[in-house]
C-alpha cells in the first residue's frame, strides 16, 4: 500500500509554498514520525512527518514552488 502526501491545504493560507528541505533520498526507508520534508509559506516554515513506515519517493525537488494540494511524495 502507498500513501501519497500532498501539500497540506489546512496549513497554508497561500496558493503555493516552497520546498525548503528534503530529508531523505528516493528509496530510503523511513519510520513513522521521521521528519520527511519542510515547506515555507509567506508566514511560516512547516515540517511534515511520516505517518507510517516505508520507502520514500519524492515527486518534487528542493526549492520547487508547489501549489497547495499538489502531490509531494509517496511512501510505499
Amino acid at each position: 500500500m502507498s500513501i501519497i502526501y500532498k501539500l497540506p491545504i489546512e496549513d497554508v493560507n497561500d496558493q503555493e509554498a516552497v520546498i525548503v528541505s528534503i530529508e531523505f533520498e528516493n528509496g530510503d526507508q523511513v519510520r513513522k514520525g521521521d521528519l520527511i520534508y519542510s515547506f515555507e509559506t509567506t508566514k511560516a516554515v512547516i515540517e511534515v512527518e511520516a505517518e507510517d513506515d516505508g520507502f520514500i519517493f519524492y515527486l518534487v525537488n528542493l526549492s520547487d514552488t508547489v501549489e497547495v494540494g499538489s502531490e509531494v511524495l509517496l511512501i510505499t
